[in-house]
């Protein structure tokens, strides 16, 4: 599991964050986190908590009310959508057949992308798709295939590949695995580890499992009602949770506490 050390500076910074909707201006508030580069960070919390709104702003999809987000450095909020940095950032969506156009085939899909970041041309950038979806595990016969005929793990494998293709920097998975079953759970978080080591790429990992961001971060972050309420060492905080919150999220999981001591 990466440790994230490095000298490098960190590949997400978030200053201060403010950002919320029209009535709920505050729907996270004083949000401040970092990701070095090859570093998994853990982001948990209830439906509700601001844990989709904080992926919003880190993505450009939301500007924050106050604050700062810079990606390698660099100030996000004024960057258009067709800026090159914008495919450092990526995302993994929570329900994989939601997030796909029906009407595209698995490699069309991904070779959007191709097209879209990296110019290529249509030939090209099939081949390229086909490929990637190779290595994501894809089985071949369904690589030419309609999200309508793939399983929930097949298209998740679709989007991982998707976002892979400009080759981010910063993978932002939202409950990459929550609407899968549970035999097929484990693949994708698997799949998504081997990636990210053989890639090198940060992640922000969101979910309201914490057997699942035990697995597959050394550092998390725990939000409640807007705000981060504890930060630091995964492993720590989940055999002595400071906060009354943590403590809650922790307790609610009969059988696990005595093997996370």
């Amino acid at each position: 599991m990466p440790d994230g050390s490095s000298a490098r500076a960190p590949v997400l910074e978030v200053r201060g964050l403010r950002a919320g909707y029209g009535t709920a201006p505050d729907t996270i508030r004083d949000v401040s986190l970092s990701i070095e580069p090859g570093q998994i960070v853990g982001l948990v919390g209830e439906s509700g908590c601001g844990k989709s709104t904080l992926a919003k702003v880190v993505l450009g999809l939301l500007r924050p009310r106050e604050g700062d987000v810079l990606v390698d450095g660099r100030r996000w909020g004024d960057r258009s959508s067709r800026d090159p940095l914008r495919s450092c950032v990526q995302m993994v969506f929570q329900d994989p057949y939601a997030s796909l156009n029906p009407k595209l085939t698995a490699a069309e899909t991904v070779a959007d992308s191709f097209r879209r970041w990296k110019g290529s041309s249509r030939r090209d950038a099939l081949d390229e798709a086909r490929r990637l979806l190779d290595r994501v595990g894809l089985p071949r016969t369904a690589i030419d295939a309609r999200a309508e005929r793939l399983s929930g793990g097949q298209c998740q494998r679709v989007g991982v590949a998707r976002a892979l293709a400009c080759e981010p920097r910063l993978l932002v998975a939202d409950e990459p695995t929550s609407s899968l079953d549970v035999s097929v759970q484990a693949q994708i978080l698997n799949l998504l580890l081997e990636l990210q080591e053989g890639m090198g790429m940060s992640m922000l990992l969101i979910s309201h499992d914490l057997s699942v961001i035990r697995y597959m971060t050394s550092e998390a972050m725990v939000m409640s009602g807007g705000a981060v309420v504890e930060h630091g060492s995964t492993a720590a905080m989940l055999r002595q949770p400071r906060h009354p919150y943590t403590r809650t999220l922790v307790e609610s999981i009969p059988g696990q506490v005595a093997d996370w001591a």
